[in-house]
């Protein structure tokens, strides 16, 4: 695999790399592993100290073999929306659990095991809820979950409900553990700051719902759901925050757009 780091000034090659939002941890295998090579655009190794001139080039060659995860998630009828060699997108369908977790009685695998079956160790950047379906990011490797750490992802979903909304357009709760509950989230004033934004609704008058389209400005778990639930409009098929099983929960992650890490372009993905 080959990454090409661009120097945007006058800068040592470890700055170049810092500019990456590359790990300490990865910064310092690259001068020391030689599972790695750092060298400039014709060749000529580098160290950490290097001056690399503006607009330069680094050469960064990592001896690892570039996977395909579509394969593997295809056979699990989950279906891929982008990949390339640092990162996949996928469509999680509702009932699949992200991570393993200790308390999970679903059969199924969850996404993070179904990598594992072809030896394949991911990073899910954009963790969804079981029951939520729609867009989730998946990071191949270490270090582009370094590069990715601090970086905001702008999230959008859909939701329906019953009834016309009629609720805040800024749902501004902090959310915090149910008592009792290890699963549960609960409206708590002592709790995480926590921001759901209603961007628009449409009223259909012939089923008695609203589709909502929202926008996550924090990531608590299950926040779109308490939010919607507080102010009287919990999402349909919700059995969590109400007792509703007549559908699966109608909640899709259907937007998201950040900063590829290697490119450094704006990477943005509609479904």
């Amino acid at each position: 695999m080959i990454i090409e780091l661009i120097s945007y000034k006058n800068q040592t090659a470890m700055d170049v790399l810092k500019y990456y939002h590359l790990s300490k941890k990865f910064r310092k295998l690259i001068f020391t592993s030689a599972d790695y090579q750092l060298t400039t655009e014709c060749g000529q190794s580098v160290k950490p100290h290097s001056v690399v001139n503006c607009h330069h080039k680094l050469i960064l060659k990592i001896g690892y073999d570039d996977f395909d995860l579509k394969a593997v998630f295809e056979s699990f009828n989950i279906h891929t929306i982008y990949e390339d060699e640092f990162l996949i997108i996928i469509n999680k369908p509702s009932g699949l659990y992200s991570h393993k977790a200790t308390f999970n009685k679903n059969p199924n695998l969850s996404i993070q095991e179904i990598a594992l079956l072809k030896g394949h160790k991911i990073h899910i950047l954009t963790r969804l809820d079981k029951d939520t379906s729609g867009l989730m990011i998946i990071l191949k490797y270490d270090f582009i979950h370094g590069m990715m750490h601090q970086q905001s992802v702008i999230k959008e979903y859909d939701a329906s409900i019953y009834g016309e909304y009629n609720g805040p357009a800024n749902l501004v709760y902090p959310i915090d553990r149910k008592d009792g509950s290890i699963i549960e989230r609960a409206i708590d004033m002592n709790g995480l700051t926590s921001r759901t934004e209603i961007m628009d609704g449409h009223y259909d008058k012939t089923t008695n719902t609203t589709r909502l389209h929202l926008q996550l400005h924090t990531g608590r778990t299950h926040q779109i759901r308490v939010h919607l639930a507080s102010v009287g409009f919990p999402i349909i098929g919700e059995t969590l925050y109400a007792n509703d099983s007549s559908l699966q929960l109608q909640l899709k992650c259907t937007h998201v757009s950040f900063i590829h890490p290697i490119t450094l372009k704006r990477l943005t993905v509609n479904f």
